[in-house]
């Protein structure tokens, strides 16, 4: 069978309204009504030849004086690595060609950190934000911690789901199109695929949905309380929150919930809607607070979570 290219799956999530007011003090022209960040907290990415590991052994310092020089005028409260695990990629390839012929290496992510400051006015964001950037022998980039948000929350063989003739958005991006394809060609199927809810969570109690989770199961037959898969996640079950840092992805918002049934409720049980890939396994990752909104570290490291566990 030939599986459908892989596919992690958000739903439009997208740096949109302020969730509070932003006490940061901003550059002229910036809109808070649409955009808006974590305080005292930013994201950089050292260039991939220097060693700063020594950031995460309790010392929020490089070894390398003209970084650290920036980092001492700091009160700093937290340093992450946001991608301690990854996966080298199953060809050994370093990059690939696009369609035009353009060649993209692939991104090292081992050094991008998350560092959180004492700086609850927002006063020093910016120019400590500036003053990293201006390395350009030892940073790619530094940036603010972004919060994202969801926004807005008939075949001959139609489903006997009984919510299925009000699913308009199969009908707008032409979903039917993809199963009668499958049912056509033997050949294409997906039933293989993992597809990752990177959202508010899942329900993964849902009637059109329990059916339908991925299920790590390393962790479900291994240890309580022990790293299985040493994917270094403990007990990711059936997915993992950011959030929380838990293996309970659990929705409370209900937007994941929502997105993972447009994408892979389960068809033809006489209850709710129907997926558009009903042979999917939903994996649920939760990055998004209840309110609907998530900082861009907490999402980049859910997306990473999936690529390396199979969505």
């Amino acid at each position: 069978m030939f599986p459908f290219k892989t596919l992690v799956f958000a739903l439009l999530i997208t740096p949109v309204v302020a969730v509070n007011a932003q006490s940061s003090l901003t550059p002229a022209n910036t809109d808070l009504d649409m955009v808006t960040w974590v305080d005292g907290e930013f994201l950089i990415r050292f260039d991939d030849n220097l060693d700063v590991s020594s950031l995460n052994k309790n010392q929020a310092l490089t070894g390398i004086s003209a970084i650290d020089t920036v980092l001492l005028k700091l009160k700093i409260n937290e340093v992450e690595q946001l991608f301690p695990y990854v996966k080298e990629m199953p060809d050994k390839s370093e990059g690939f060609y696009t369609y035009n012929g353009l060649w993209v290496k692939y991104p090292e992510l081992k050094n991008i950190y998350r560092i959180n400051f004492n700086d609850s006015l927002g006063e020093g964001l910016f120019d400590v934000i500036d003053e990293l950037e201006s390395l350009t022998d030892y940073v790619v980039y530094a940036e603010l911690n972004y919060y994202s948000g969801i926004m807005g929350v008939v075949p001959s063989n139609e489903p006997n789901d009984t919510l299925y003739s009000q699913q308009w958005a199969n009908e707008a991006i032409q979903a039917d199109t993809v199963q009668v394809r499958m049912a056509a060609d033997s050949t294409v199927s997906d039933t293989n695929q993992v597809i990752a809810i990177i959202d508010t969570g899942v329900d993964k109690e849902h009637e059109d949905l329990k059916n339908k989770m991925w299920v790590n199961m390393a962790e479900l037959n291994g240890s309580p309380n022990v790293d299985d898969d040493q994917n270094g996640f403990v007990d990711d079950i059936y997915g993992w929150d950011f959030i929380n840092n838990d293996g309970n992805p659990m929705d409370d918002n209900s937007h994941g919930t929502h997105c993972a049934g447009s994408a892979a409720a389960e068809v033809n049980n006489q209850k709710g809607i129907a997926g558009v890939s009903p042979g999917a396994k939903i994996m649920a990752v939760k990055v998004m607070q209840s309110s609907g909104f998530g900082a861009s570290s907490d999402i980049a490291q859910g997306i990473l979570y999936a690529a390396n566990n199979g969505a």
